[in-house]
C-alpha cells in the first residue's frame, strides 16, 4: 500500500509539472501616440501596433514578457502580471543652450533629409510648451530647454539658414547653395561667404565645437566655433 501511495504521488507531481500556464495579456494605450510594442509568449515573439486611447488583449502561452519598441523617450509604462498601461512622459530634462555661432540656427530631432526629418530617424528629445517637436529655433546668446531624456554631443543636430550664390558670382561659374551651418555625418560645420582676389565668392567651411557641461546648478550645451 505504501509503495501504490508513492507511485500515485509521483504521478500526481509529473502531471502537475507537465500543466502548461495561460492568460490574457492586455495593453492599455492611454499616450497621445501610436505605440509599436512587442510580445514573448511560447518561445516566440510578436509585434504589434495600436493606436492611442486603445487597448488591446492578448492571449499567451507558457510565459509572457511585454516591451515598447517605438516611439522611444516620450512614453513611459506601468505594468503587472497582466496588464501594461502605456502613458505621455514629460520632459524632465532641462539644459541651457548657449549658441556662439549665428542666428537663424535650428537644432534638429533627427537627421535633415530631402527637406525634413523622417519619422524613422527621429530622436524624440526636444520638446516646446511640454509637447514633442522636430526642431527648436534658435538665436545668437542663452536659451533654456527641455528634453525627454539626456542629451550626449551626438543629439546635437544644427540647420542654419540656405544661402545662394549665383552662377554670375561664383568662382566656379556654377550656382551653389549651402546651409550656414550643418551637421554632417556626426561633425557640425559653419560655412561663410568668401571673396576670391576676382572679387568672386566661394564657401569656406569651419568645424563648430560642441560641449554638454554641468554646473552646480544647470546643464550647458555650448554651440561655439572653433
Amino acid at each position: 500500500m505504501k509503495k501504490i501511495a508513492v507511485l500515485l504521488l509521483l504521478v500526481l507531481a509529473l502531471a502537475g509539472c507537465g500543466k502548461k500556464e495561460s492568460g490574457v495579456f492586455t495593453v492599455q494605450n492611454d499616450s497621445s501616440h501610436t505605440v509599436t510594442f512587442k510580445i514573448g509568449q511560447d518561445y516566440k515573439i510578436e509585434e504589434y501596433s495600436i493606436a492611442n486611447g486603445v487597448s488591446e488583449t492578448i492571449p499567451w502561452k507558457q510565459y509572457v514578457l511585454f516591451w515598447t519598441v517605438s516611439p522611444k523617450n516620450i512614453i513611459s509604462c506601468t505594468e503587472n502580471s497582466n496588464k501594461a498601461v502605456i502613458t505621455d512622459k514629460a520632459p524632465n530634462y532641462d539644459y541651457i543652450i548657449k549658441n556662439d555661432v549665428c542666428n537663424n540656427l535650428k537644432i534638429l530631432d533627427g537627421i535633415y533629409k530631402n527637406g525634413d526629418i523622417s519619422e524613422a530617424d527621429r530622436k524624440f528629445l526636444l520638446s516646446e510648451n511640454g509637447s514633442i517637436v522636430k526642431q527648436i529655433a534658435l538665436s545668437k546668446g542663452e536659451k533654456a530647454i527641455k528634453c525627454f531624456n539626456k542629451l550626449d554631443t551626438d543629439d546635437i543636430i544644427l540647420l542654419g539658414e540656405e544661402f545662394t550664390i549665383s552662377s554670375a558670382e561664383s568662382a566656379s561659374g556654377k550656382e551653389e547653395k549651402c546651409r550656414e551651418c550643418k551637421t554632417e555625418d556626426g561633425k557640425s560645420f559653419f560655412y561663410q561667404i568668401q571673396l576670391n582676389a576676382d572679387g568672386k565668392k566661394f564657401f569656406t567651411k569651419e568645424e563648430i565645437s560642441i560641449k554638454i557641461k554641468a554646473s552646480s546648478t544647470n546643464k550647458y550645451v555650448y554651440i561655439s566655433r572653433y
